[in-house]
């Protein structure tokens, strides 16, 4: 229990005030923190001995937001507004030291801070569109004071967080520390022994004057941002507010984003998006249930019926390595080997986790239907692989930063990738090398760019070798999830293509602010199919034709 009240303490140490919040399980800015809060920087701010404050929480995390189960109530002061200028107006230098999720009012309180720092595994980030409003206590303005309004408005639409190296890399932290609490009491001693001056980031305007200068940059990363998001109001609400910051006054733009977050907070979208929310949450929760329950561990699973369903739930089993038995109730499956559903599934796991051939025989057996002589047959034949072969085929050029990641990401799926380069003159073809011999075959090809980008695709396909092609460019990657779907997707022979999840990045900045989109990616390799279009290249047109 704190000594300021029951979630809040103060002590000092050298010269060093330390207030801690203790509110689990996340620390969440409601009414007793805040409260606590104030009251702990007026007596610090008040004590000659302090000369500067230090400002973290114990438990799992930094302040992980505000207290939603308030929205909608009467406000209790003080508000978190409220905490956020007193401490900035704080005559000693105040020092953030973030660790776990340091989301929404936990960022935003330590933005009203003058330095910042964070343990290298802490995230950050301002979430609020997701709950259908936008960060309310100065988010919209400070963020883009530290990071630019261009970055700024993909973070804060997106709602991803960042980790603490790209916290770093764009300002918004000063320093990774090993220990949060630890190193900002070091780091508080620094800025002392060095005499820094406050650092209040509403008065920091380099990056506000550049975009304000020219604009340009910031409407395309707005419309880039709100592409996908055409009718959903929070999204424009919060690049509205972002613009705010460099085409009004700081404390005209706070006005106009409190203005607009009560207007989003009474709306039916928010109220919707708020009631998903806490719903997700009690459907976790068992009535009753004691907290000190804790689940049993499963050693082993039983599937009845290896159909499309059963056969799923085997493979969840055993990819995270739970032996699991599916026991067939038909009496009549004639089948041949490749049409059989624990076949295709077990050759689908195979194919996509496991090295060793005979790891996946010992995970799954079927007994009772013809998946058991499949097994069988694969033991008498060690070399048995997939019939159908998926080759990823890529056009690239300048692609360095992006490549890697995008081939690890597709490495454990596709047989085959086929890399096409249209004059690159970074390390991209040497990246490209570097996975020769490291998992699929790697095909390096050339194409003398003429402008167009079908044209570009159609030598790729070329190139190709597999039954199916995976279309996926240096900047997009897979997300694990597809892998079983797109296996699953290759054994059925009615389908001639497939739209499949790609994710894209929005911010050249942060490799962690992305959206995903579902075109045509997966189809079938025949002579017929074919990209069409120089700039906007497809090959819907062909498929359709099938």
């Amino acid at each position: 229990m704190g000594n300021i009240n029951p979630v809040i303490d103060l002590s000092v140490t050298g010269g060093i005030a330390l207030i801690t919040a203790d509110s689990p399980p996340v620390n969440a800015l409601g009414h007793a923190v805040r409260e606590g809060l104030h009251q702990a920087f007026a007596k610090a701010m008040a004590d000659d001995a302090v000369r500067a404050i230090v400002l973290s929480c114990k438990g799992r995390t930094f302040f992980a937001g505000a207290d939603i189960t308030e929205f909608g109530k009467t406000p209790r002061a003080p508000s978190l507004h409220d905490n956020i200028a007193q401490i900035e107006a704080c005559p000693k230098p105040v020092v953030a030291a973030m660790f776990g999720t340091a989301l929404g009012g936990g960022l935003e309180i330590a933005l009203g801070c003058h330095y910042r720092v964070a343990v290298a595994s802490a995230r950050m980030g301002l979430p609020e569109v997701k709950l259908g409003i936008l960060p309310g206590a100065g988010g919209t303005q400070r963020l883009p004071r530290l990071v630019g309004p261009e970055h700024a408005v993909g973070m804060i639409v997106s709602g991803a967080p960042i980790s603490a190296k790209l916290a770093l890399a764009g300002g918004v932290i000063d320093e990774i520390v090993e220990e949060a609490i630890a190193g900002g009491m070091g780091f508080a001693h620094k800025i002392l022994a060095e005499g820094r001056a406050l650092r209040k980031v509403r008065d920091i305007n380099e990056k506000i004057e550049a975009t304000r200068a020219n604009p340009a940059k910031f409407e395309e990363a707005a419309a880039a941002a709100l592409k996908k998001l055409k009718g959903v109001e929070a999204p424009a609400a919060c690049v509205q507010a972002v613009r705010n910051a460099f085409t009004l006054p700081f404390d005209e733009g706070i006005a106009a984003e409190r203005d607009l977050f009560m207007k989003l907070v009474v709306g039916d979208q928010s109220r919707a998006q708020r009631h998903i929310f806490f719903a997700e949450r009690e459907a976790l929760k068992i009535p009753d249930m004691p907290a000190s329950v804790k689940p049993a561990a499963i050693k082993r699973a039983v599937i009845i019926g290896g159909g499309t369903m059963g056969g799923g739930i085997a493979m969840c089993f055993a990819n995270v390595g739970i032996p699991v038995t599916i026991v067939e109730t038909a009496a009549t499956i004639t089948h041949e080997l490749p049409a059989d559903p624990v076949a295709q599934r077990v050759s689908a796991i195979l194919a996509r986790h496991y090295a060793s051939r005979e790891a996946i025989v010992k995970r799954i057996d079927a007994k009772d239907s013809v998946g058991i002589q499949w097994a069988r047959h694969f033991r008498k034949h060690p070399e048995f692989k997939p019939t159908v072969r998926l080759t990823a085929t890529l056009i690239v050029k300048n692609e360095a930063q992006r490549l890697s990641t995008c081939l690890k990401s597709i490495s454990p799926i596709v047989d085959e990738i086929v890399i096409v380069d249209t004059g690159s003159t970074d390390e991209t073809i040497e990246i490209a090398k570097s996975f020769i011999g490291k998992g699929p075959e790697i095909i390096i090809g050339h194409f003398d760019w003429i402008g167009d980008f079908a044209a570009a695709r159609n030598h790729a396909l070329s190139l190709a070798t597999g039954d199916w092609i995976l279309l996926i460019d240096a900047d997009e990657q897979l997300t694990e999830g597809s892998y079983g779907e797109i296996r699953q997707a290759l054994i059925r022979p009615q389908f001639g293509g497939y739209h499949i999840r790609i994710i894209n990045f929005m911010d050249d900045l942060n490799d962690e602010l992305t959206y995903m989109h579902s075109p045509v990616r997966l189809f079938r390799h025949l002579p017929e199919v074919t990209f069409i279009g120089r700039i906007h290249e497809q090959v819907v047109d062909s498929l359709v034709k099938l």
